[in-house]
């Protein structure tokens, strides 16, 4: 992906549009899509570190043919899988932005690792990838082409298991002249992904590729999932909407927000969202409550580019968020928390930016420190800002205390 786009990006935001176009939206999905790439290691191995596992050998085979959706989910009884990494055994990546991506199986005491997907022709690159709360599915997405060129049919997204079985649930180029990147979550608990399936929002089932429509959409901009594994919360443009991950109820809208909704986190409590969206090039960070749709602006800026993919701390009593103030000139990045409230706002980090994108910020399993990447590095800050950002990996700070 061209990196250009964020000085222009930069650019832009001095000259806001008095509506949000479709071009800023696209540029938003973007900008969003390559954090998640950057931030895709740190997030997988933090998962994989919860799993307490076993595993086999994986190899990549022939890619199969997606399933045809379904509007019932299996009855069938899901046979036992082995998890996929091994105990000593952490989620890691190399390459994945080129076509010699490959995930593996990293063992950090002897650097050994095992391949469980690769970028093989025609991929050109592997988007994302995440393992599943249960450790038994690994998903990633492929892309086989960059910009408007026509996509074959292998892009979308991918599962993998311990048998080295390969399973393709979504085509995110139904036409060639028609294709865009996905945007999909694992369910909180278990083994259920939800994922935008080309204007319709879906809960896949990865054992056979059965699909429960949730809803239809325009123009999805994000997904998260209760804590409970429950429920899935979904932007739709400026609209935040929530439907139970089972399909046994209609989609009930929590609020229409001034813009475009880029990212949500669910707290950790359940009772509440918080989102990040643009409007009239103003990026806000907006916490919104699901008992009565109340909503209160913790962050604010007039760049297009922040401040940008609010998280939740564990214990639900700060929120942690990045932003990039500064010119088309010069610019910088920041990484901030915040109450829920709005209150007691805390720099943690201010530091040049950012070549290629930035990404983060993701807590500790405590709360006590937060990692972020400034587009090259990984940093480790204490949460309370009693220290500085310290230089870090994506498997040091998976290893939070």
């Amino acid at each position: 992906m061209p990196e250009y786009r964020p000085v222009l990006e930069r650019a832009r935001a001095n000259f806001p549009p008095p509506e949000l176009s479709v071009g800023d939206v696209v540029r938003r999905r973007d900008r969003k899509r390559r954090n998640q790439r950057i931030a895709a290691g740190v997030v997988g191995i933090v998962i994989a570190l919860a799993v307490a596992a076993g595993g086999a050998t994986l190899l990549r085979s022939s890619p199969q043919t997606a399933t045809p959706p379904s509007p019932e989910p299996t009855a069938t009884p899901h046979p036992a899988l082995d998890p996929i990494l091994e105990p000593s055994e952490q989620l890691s990546a190399a390459n994945i932005n080129s076509p010699a991506g490959q995930v593996v199986a990293l063992d950090p005491g002897t650097n050994a690792t095992r391949t469980l997907a690769s970028c093989a022709d025609p991929c050109v690159a592997i988007a994302g990838y995440a393992l599943s709360p249960d450790g038994r599915w690994l998903a990633y997405e492929i892309w086989t082409c960059i910009g408007a060129a026509p996509c074959e049919d292998e892009a979308g997204l991918w599962v993998t298991n311990a048998q080295g079985e390969h399973r393709q649930l979504t085509h995110s180029c139904p036409q060639p002249d028609s294709c865009r990147d996905g945007t999909w979550v694992w369910a909180a608990t278990g083994a259920t992904l939800v994922a935008d399936a080309q204007g319709e929002l879906v809960a896949i089932d990865p054992f056979d590729g059965s699909r429960t429509p949730l809803a239809a959409l325009d123009l999805i901009g994000a997904i998260v999932t209760s804590p409970d594994g429950a429920s899935v919360a979904f932007a739709d443009r400026g609209q935040i909407r929530t439907v139970p991950i089972d399909g046994g109820g209609q989609p009930t809208t929590v609020i229409t927000l001034d813009g475009f909704v880029d990212s949500i986190d669910w707290a950790p409590d359940g009772t509440s969202l918080v989102a990040d969206g643009m409007t009239h090039g103003v990026s806000t960070v907006t916490v919104v409550s699901l008992e009565d749709g109340g909503t209160t602006t913790v962050a604010g800026g007039d760049r297009v580019v922040g401040p940008a993919e609010p998280r939740w701390s564990p214990d639900g009593s700060r929120i942690a968020y990045i932003a990039t103030p500064g010119t088309s000139a010069h610019y910088v990045l920041e990484l901030w928390t915040v109450a829920p409230d709005g209150s007691d706002p805390l720099r943690l980090y201010r530091g040049e930016c950012c070549t290629d994108g930035s990404a983060g910020p993701v807590w500790s399993p405590d709360g006590s420190r937060i990692a972020f990447n400034d587009g090259e590095r990984w940093f480790v800050v204490p949460a309370d800002g009693s220290g500085l950002a310290e230089p870090s990996t994506p498997q040091v700070a998976a290893r939070f205390s």
